[in-house]
């Protein structure tokens, strides 16, 4: 419950600031362009190979798959993916 209230603290404040909620709460934000996608606020990569990669965001997992799947770069805040991207999917 605390935890709640704190959060819609910091919403109230994002909102008032006009800051992206994103970066806030600290969710992740993905771009996809064409065969590239970009994962912001990541957490890390839990499960790896050229058809499957799973991504931490926190408190979800983010799983993108296709083929010829590669990290291209990673950083702490940007994780870059390439290849044939047939499906991204969120979990808790």
């Amino acid at each position: 419950m605390k935890e709640l209230l704190n959060q819609e603290k910091i919403v109230k404040m994002g909102n008032k600031f006009d800051l992206p909620m994103n970066d806030i709460l600290g969710l992740p934000h993905i771009d996809l362009c064409g065969n590239r996608l970009v994962v912001e606020n990541h957490r890390g990569v839990i499960q790896y190979s050229d058809f499957d990669i799973t991504i931490s965001g926190g408190k979800h997992l983010i799983s993108v798959g296709g083929t010829g799947l590669c990290i291209l770069s990673m950083t702490r805040g940007e994780l870059v993916i390439e290849g044939r991207i047939q499906k991204i999917e969120f979990s808790m």
